[in-house]
């Protein structure tokens, strides 16, 4: 299990290092100033996406394809940025303060999770070793990726003004979503 756990562990922080997922993190962390709550969602979502993959990504990816998988999570991050674009100051002000910000991370998070190469890793470790081993591994380096992620986005928050991280969030969660369909 011990050997299990450090290759998961390696895996997913590599192939997890600079990935959409932790840039969304980043991005919902700049401009929620309850980051605990993103921190919150977002991990609770890769433990979950994790455990799925674990238990039952080999019946998932029989009944869907990866295409599919992948056109969902690319119209979640379009949908986000569209959603982050429109929002108002007050709703803004709602989202950094509310538990909404723990939800929209964990659905937002997830559905990007769903089909990623970390899922897909995940699946095939698991299938060839001792599965607790492999979620204990990959959840925790997800963890880890995730806190620091949010970490440099708090620090990004408090470095500019509201209205450019918001802008800038919705640059990136567009781009991220049409390099998702297009690539």
């Amino acid at each position: 299990m011990i050997s299990e756990l450090f290759t998961a562990f390696a895996v997913n922080f590599l192939a997890e290092l600079g990935d959409k997922t932790q840039l969304a993190v980043l991005a919902l962390s700049a401009k929620n100033r309850q980051r605990w709550r993103v921190l919150s969602g977002a991990v609770a979502a890769l433990g979950f996406a994790t455990l799925l993959a674990v238990l039952v990504g080999n019946a998932i990816s029989g009944f869907v394809g990866q295409n599919t998988l992948k056109t969902i999570a690319s119209l979640a991050f379009i949908g986000f940025g569209a959603y982050t674009w429109l929002s108002k100051g007050e709703k803004e002000e709602k989202i950094k303060t509310g538990k909404s910000a723990l939800i929209s991370s964990f659905v937002l998070i997830f559905l990007m999770e769903l089909g990623d190469k970390t899922q897909l890793a995940n699946l095939v470790l698991a299938s060839t070793s001792d599965a607790y081993g492999v979620f204990v591994g990959a959840f925790a380096a997800l963890a880890l990726l995730t806190a620091g992620a949010v970490f440099l986005g708090k620090k990004l928050g408090e470095k500019f003004d509201r209205t450019v991280v918001r802008k800038a969030s919705v640059i990136v969660f567009v781009l991220v979503g049409l390099a998702m369909l297009f690539l």
